[in-house]
């Protein structure tokens, strides 16, 4: 997290079971190192939410929600 403040980007940590509560982040720009951007999902239980794509635009330094 620190490496990514100091150098103007952006950090994920993944880890873990996929199977159990949390989060789920995969990549969903393949080759893409631009504007890379990711498909999340958050399970509870057998429950689902999302899928939601959220793609770092690098020219405006910004992490965006995409429709």
């Amino acid at each position: 997290a620190a490496a990514a403040a100091e150098g103007g980007g952006i950090g994920l940590l993944l880890g873990g079971d996929p199977e159990a509560d949390g989060w789920l982040v995969e990549p969903a720009s393949a080759g893409r190192l631009a504007d890379p951007s990711w498909r999340v999902l958050q399970r509870r239980g057998r429950r689902v939410a999302g899928p939601w794509r959220l793609t770092w635009r690098a020219g405006e330094g910004a992490l965006v929600l995409e429709p």
